[in-house]
């Protein structure tokens, strides 16, 4: 039970944090495509301002505690998410729209870089998981 509570706590943290990340992706993603740039060009400046924002406040509230933060392997997994969005927003944003086919793909990207910088990128959390559950 206290695993639970601590994941839900570690969650919702992660969830707070990825708002902020979509606030400021979503102000960045409007004002490159206002001033002309293409759908996968802004997705692409977006994603990275909130990915940097997101280390950041991970590495400081998320995970704190994990003392094993890799930014090498956050960039990793950020660089993998990136990719993912490119591809989705250039084939969801014909038949969706900007807006539309943003929103699907910052759901599905925020999910899997969620499961993979808490196993990569945060490891120690995922070890901590097992500490728990041999108590």
């Amino acid at each position: 039970m206290r695993l639970v509570k601590s994941i839900a706590a570690q969650f919702a943290r992660y969830g707070t944090v990825g708002v902020s990340n979509t606030l400021i992706s979503a102000a960045c993603y409007a004002a490159m495509l206002a001033l002309g740039a293409s759908a996968v060009a802004s997705a692409t400046l977006a994603f990275a301002v909130g990915s940097a924002n997101g280390f950041l406040w991970n590495r400081r509230w998320t995970f704190a505690g994990s003392g094993a933060a890799s930014p090498v392997r956050y960039v990793a997994v950020q660089a993998l998410g990136l990719v993912a969005t490119d591809l989705l927003i250039a084939l969801l944003d014909p038949g969706l729209g900007h807006a539309l086919a943003w929103v699907v793909t910052t759901g599905l990207v925020t999910l899997v870089t969620f499961a993979a910088n808490r196993r990569f990128a945060f490891p120690s959390t995922v070890g901590s998981q097992a500490v728990l559950r041999a108590r």
